[in-house]
């Protein structure tokens, strides 16, 4: 018996992808990760809509490479929240409110045929071998992590 469908990704323009795909070579050229903890925040205005975000850069472990972008009140609150309680960092509890895009950087292997087609399209390759795939998602309250729209 097959399993249950999975909904097809949403569409994202090809333009989009590309920028996408630069930034997060840029972004994985200054390894963030080797001087950032992800309990070190930056804030972001988005020029766009004037809407507040924290960054948190992931890596510092040594196991996931990448950043995470909290938005809108209910990720501002979750990301706060944990920042004030470091203890908590790995009850899951509050998941749920969880508002963020992520970029991470994983295998090739790791990537699903959807996050393949999306570089391929724009022709991107990364540099190098091992966590250098650039893989985005995103998070909204109430539902799994999803791919970006």
């Amino acid at each position: 018996m097959p399993g249950p469908k999975i909904a097809a990704p949403p569409k994202v323009a090809l333009d989009t992808w590309r920028a996408l795909f630069a930034v997060a070579a840029e972004f994985a050229a200054l390894k963030p990760w080797e001087c950032m903890y992800n309990t070190n925040v930056v804030g972001l205005i988005d020029p766009h809509t004037g809407q507040t975000r924290i960054a948190s850069v992931l890596g510092n472990g040594g196991e996931v490479f990448g950043v995470a972008i909290y938005r809108r009140p209910t990720g501002l609150r979750w990301v706060l929240q944990i920042l004030a309680n470091p203890h908590e960092i790995g009850d899951f509890n509050g998941i749920e409110g969880l508002d963020a895009l992520k970029l991470e950087f994983v295998h090739k292997r790791e990537l699903v045929k959807a996050d393949l087609a999306a570089p391929e399209a724009a022709g991107f390759k990364p540099k190098g071998k091992g966590c250098v795939w650039p893989q985005f998602r995103s998070a909204e309250p109430g539902w799994l992590p999803w791919f970006i729209n």
